[in-house]
């Protein structure tokens, strides 16, 4: 876990799996090319929880230790998910099966933890290719921004 440019975000790398962040802090995950990004936001706590997730079948430990940690002691009807990544446009198609498996076994994971559909936002990369994307959430507004990036960083972001 890493402070972004600005001291008041918390930036997560694939390697740190997850991390949370109260408000006034902002938290956010980048990178994501194939991976998948979850945000959880608890709107009553101001409490965002946020992974990046390599695999998610293997990390399954980390995915639902995440699940857990935001959930618990949580009236479910203050949390929101939004997910992000699984880019499928990697040329090998054995990969991009990978990517929708992990994109369908992460969709399961949280209905088994109880949100609901409409608790969900799912931005899911579409053929980014050498592009990846960034989820950022503001802890005092819950809101959350989507940024795609190339690789020479040039960056835009998806309204």
């Amino acid at each position: 876990m890493d402070e972004s440019e600005s001291s008041d975000t918390i930036r997560v790398d694939q390697w740190d799996q997850y991390a949370s962040a109260r408000a006034p802090l902002s938290i956010e995950t980048t990178g994501l090319g194939p991976c998948v990004g979850v945000i959880i936001y608890n709107k009553k706590t101001k409490q965002a929880f946020v992974g990046h997730f390599i695999h998610t079948d293997t990390d399954e430990k980390n995915v639902r230790k995440l699940l857990t940690d935001a959930t618990k002691k949580a009236d479910m009807s203050d949390l929101h998910v939004w997910l992000g990544g699984g880019d499928v446009s990697d040329p090998d198609p054995n990969q991009r099966q990978y990517v929708r498996d992990s994109r369908n076994f992460i969709l399961e994971l949280i209905k088994q933890y109880g949100f609901s559909a409409d608790q969900q936002e799912v931005h899911w990369n579409e053929g980014f290719g050498d592009q990846a994307v960034s989820m950022h959430i503001d802890t005092n507004t819950g809101e959350v921004r989507y940024e795609v990036s190339d690789l020479l960083g040039e960056e835009w972001d998806e309204e």
